[in-house]
This record gives structure tokens, C-alpha cells and sequence, in this order.
């Protein structure tokens, strides 16, 4: 995946919960696994989270759990490919930046446990910057492959 920089970048690469998307419904959390995220003004650093209950759509007691860990990288991520992965046991989840280990954090009991949707793609904004005058006219998310295990 490659993306472009610029203040308003906000590239994602992210999973969400595939009951909640086609039913509305919330007897499982709204999940959200953020494989990866950027900020346009940070080209330096990895994002990832997960997420137990997405904005807070089902209503249940402690829905505050989010992960929401991030971690500087000594290269710019926006120079080239770079290859996002996340691996999501029972357990825990593991993310990874060309193959290399970068964070854990566990997984939370009935919100990972659901078929997920992926998706990718460029949203304007995000919480570092907006746009301004000095963004880049097209801000892009290129992805070259995806490959998806599953046990």
C-alpha cells in the first residue's frame, strides 16, 4: 500500500464488523480492526487500533475499550509500498509494518469474535489536520495486492 501525504490525509486500511454493516443490529459490538491508519502531517508514523464498539453504536456497559496504540517509524511511510499487516488471534492482535513486529494488544471477548469486511481508502480530515492551501490536489491510497489467511 502507498499513500500520499499531506496535511487532511487520512489513509486506512481497516476491518469492521460484516453482522452490524447488514443487520443494523447489536447483539455483538460494532468491532473495528484499524489494520493501519495515517496522518497526512505525520508521514512517519504507523497507526493501529482496535476498536471493542465502533463510535459507540451498541449501547452495553464498558464500551470504552479501544486500543488506539500508534508508533513513530525512522522512515517515511509515504516514499513507497510498504506492506500493512495485522494478525488477529482469539487472543490478541499483532500488527506489522514489511514484515516487522511493531505492537500487541489483546482481543476483546464478542467483538472480534465475527466475520469482518475490509476496506480501504483515503478519508479527508482526520483528528491531526485538515486540508489547507498547501495539500496536494489528489490525495490517493494505492494498493498493489492483498492476500487474507484465515484458519
Amino acid at each position: 500500500m502507498r499513500w500520499t501525504k499531506g496535511p487532511g490525509a487520512w489513509p486506512a486500511f481497516w476491518m469492521s464488523s460484516t453482522y452490524h454493516y447488514t443487520t443494523a443490529q447489536c447483539p455483538y459490538f460494532n468491532a473495528e480492526l484499524d489494520v493501519f491508519e495515517g496522518q497526512g502531517t505525520e508521514p512517519t508514523v504507523f497507526y493501529g487500533a482496535l476498536h471493542r464498539n465502533t463510535n459507540g453504536v451498541c449501547s452495553v456497559p464498558d464500551e470504552s475499550n479501544d486500543s488506539n496504540t500508534w508508533q513513530p517509524q525512522p522512515f517515511d511511510l509515504t516514499a513507497g509500498f510498504h506492506v500493512y499487516a495485522a494478525k488477529w488471534t482469539a487472543t490478541e492482535v499483532i500488527w506489522y509494518v514489511d514484515d516487522k513486529e511493531l505492537m500487541r494488544w489483546p482481543a476483546y471477548a464478542g467483538s472480534t469474535d465475527q466475520a469482518m469486511y475490509i476496506m480501504f481508502d483515503m478519508w479527508i480530515g482526520g483528528w491531526m489536520s485538515d486540508t489547507n492551501p498547501s495539500t496536494p490536489d489528489e490525495l490517493q491510497t494505492e494498493v498493489d495486492w492483498v492476500r487474507v489467511w484465515q484458519k
